[in-house]
């Protein structure tokens, strides 16, 4: 679906076939409408347009080996803005482009669209009846600049100044396994924990999917926060975290309780057993890996 009538030669027909999933996958209407929302619609003719700008951003992330300039190319070809010898605009007009249309319109028109994308048919995104989906952490590196040393900090170092050469940011993504696709996520300053990021994302969570998360993740609230989803879940737990058999299985498995932190756990003896357990009878209260 070409933004422009008369789509002119240039991109490679790869390029034009990326180019084409963006327009399918952000329809027009919808970046349209958001742009609006934010009052970010241009108020004379401009070379790039905030409708162009969009794709353009997103366009970026397509070609990560490209520059800001060819990557526009590409883009301006492909939707036919970039044909009869037009000039691709500088470096210096895409940022400013990109910050006149700001982050928050991308975001909205992003969240929009984003959901799961495996069919019934999708090899390794299923078990059983359920959707395997997990939630998944890691940090970027970003360009070392005042801003974004500002805003989003930067990792301690044993070495010269006592922090890291870059800052970075803390990313964490819900993702269908199968497909990879990423269907929620979070970006904050590296000072953010990656469990208050994932926390956020628990409304993206359905009944019907099985989320797999890692040891770090869990803790007594957001297992019980997530299972007010309606999802089920198959999460790794701290090995310090004791879950004693309440009922055993056929499978050779077997039902275990957790207790909320906020309740004692008092042994047979009358002591409230602590986080190094009970001399007597070797209770552990879970409140010792909760955070």
């Amino acid at each position: 679906m070409d933004l422009e009538v008369g789509a002119g030669a240039g991109p490679s027909l790869a390029d034009r076939a990326a180019v084409g999933v963006l327009a399918r996958t952000f329809p027009v209407e919808l970046v349209d409408r958001v742009i609006d929302q934010f009052w970010r619609r241009e108020q004379r003719t401009r070379a790039l347009p905030a409708r162009l700008v969009f794709y353009l951003v997103l366009a970026l992330c397509l070609f990560p080996q490209e520059s800001y300039r060819s990557t526009a190319k590409i883009l301006l070809q492909a939707f036919g803005r970039g044909v009869n010898g037009r000039p691709v605009p500088t470096a210096g007009a895409i940022g400013t482009a990109r910050r006149r249309l700001g982050a928050d319109p991308v975001e909205t028109i992003v969240r929009q669209v984003l959901r799961p994308v495996a069919t019934p048919e999708t090899q390794g995104a299923w078990y059983r009846d359920w959707r395997l989906v997990a939630f998944d952490g890691t940090t970027f590196t970003v360009p070392d600049t005042e801003e974004n040393d500002e805003e989003f900090g930067r990792p301690g170092s044993s070495r010269g100044e006592k922090k890291s050469a870059y800052p970075q940011v803390r990313a964490a993504c819900l993702v269908e396994l199968g497909t990879h696709a990423v269907f929620d996520a979070r970006l904050e300053p590296y000072t953010v924990s990656e469990t208050k990021l994932i926390e956020e994302m628990f409304s993206a969570l359905r009944p019907g999917m099985l989320v797999l998360a890692d040891r770090g993740v869990y803790s007594f609230h957001r297992w019980r926060g997530a299972v007010d989803t309606g999802a089920d879940l198959l999460w790794r737990v701290p090995s310090n975290l004791i879950l004693r058999p309440v009922e055993g299985l056929t499978d050779s498995s077997y039902i275990t309780e957790v207790i909320h932190p906020r309740n004692p756990v008092w042994c047979l003896f009358g002591c409230v057993s602590s986080n190094t357990g009970c001399p007597m009878c070797r209770m552990v209260k879970t409140s010792c890996i909760d955070s």
